[in-house]
């Protein structure tokens, strides 16, 4: 099952993935970007990258079937937009939604990364790259890198901890004003779950409530360690899980709330991100903060609970 087309006058200086994606509006991303890495997919014979430039009369080999077939067979989404919150030559900030992976992996499915590869051209030899890591439902900021040092300088910052990391968070239950949790984080990776535990890493979430009744608060949460589901597990721990968390909420609150407004991941948004110190060639946007709104289901939650004005200022 294969096919091979020769290029056109019209698609003559198009980018491969660019392309592709014209002739196989419904097929999936993942499989387009694996099968161009991996070399399944050929100019005239040859192993080639998605941005290369087609010219006319070139012979493209295909490891799936012609357009009209591939079209009648795989139904599936076309590639979501890209949700941009700024971009320049060196960096991009996106605001993903809940669902989508970072990093393309092994299950073929579409991930945010792909989709920017997909609109950004390369650097170079140098492929735009995400900076840190959302969970697959975590909604919000992701900053990207498109150009390898811009890449270098934001590791930097990250390992620094020169980051400020704000999230907007649904708890169940009234919490204090404000708190501090410590309790070091210890990850199983064999079955992906973190728990509280003395042989932890150490871990350090500081909350502060915007809203709250007797059903739930709406936190403004600040992560000043990065681990792997740092604030889930730190508000689990403390009496307060994230409403809509599978993992470690609560079921019987989840359901609610899916019933009510047909919640169906956490109400955890990576709301606000700025760097406190930046070395060229970024120091332009040190201490400039980006900010993106949480998603249609949150702020379903918001107006539900009369709150949505509660973020104005904050």
């Amino acid at each position: 099952m294969s096919y091979t087309f020769k290029v056109s006058e019209h698609h003559a200086g198009r980018r491969l993935d660019k392309v592709i994606r014209t002739l196989w509006p419904n097929l999936p991303l993942g499989a387009m970007m694996r099968g161009i890495r991996k070399g399944l997919v050929r100019v005239d014979g040859r192993k080639t990258s998605c941005s290369v430039r087609l010219e006319d009369g070139q012979s493209v080999y295909v490891p799936w079937e012609e357009p009209e077939l591939i079209e009648k067979s795989v139904k599936t989404k076309r590639t979501g937009a890209l949700s941009i919150v700024y971009k320049d030559h060196y960096i991009m900030v996106l605001n993903k939604e809940a669902g989508l992976i970072i990093q393309p992996d092994q299950s073929g499915e579409e991930s945010l990364i792909e989709r920017v590869w997909l609109e950004v051209e390369p650097e170079g030899d140098f492929r735009a790259c995400a900076v840190h890591r959302l969970d697959r439902n975590t909604t919000g900021l992701v900053v990207v890198a498109l150009h390898g040092q811009s890449l270098r300088e934001l590791q930097r910052a990250f390992r620094d901890n020169d980051v400020d990391k704000t999230y907007l968070v649904a708890v169940r239950g009234q919490t204090p004003l404000e708190g501090d949790i410590t309790a070091p984080l210890q990850k199983d990776r064999d079955h992906n779950i973190v728990t509280a535990s003395p042989d932890g890493l150490p871990a350090h979430t500081h909350y502060e409530k915007i809203a709250g009744d007797d059903e739930c608060s709406l936190l403004k949460v600040s992560l000043l360690t990065g681990r792997s589901h740092q604030i889930r597990v730190h508000l689990a721990i403390s009496g307060y899980p994230v409403i809509g968390d599978v993992k470690y909420g609560d079921f019987a609150l989840n359901k609610q709330w899916y019933h009510r407004i047909r919640l169906d991941h956490p109400l955890l948004h990576a709301w606000k991100i700025s760097f406190r110190r930046l070395n060229p060639p970024l120091s332009y946007i040190e201490r400039r903060e980006f900010s993106a709104p949480p998603d249609r289901l949150f702020l379903k939650f918001l107006r539900t609970k009369g709150w949505q004005t509660y973020l104005e200022g904050v």
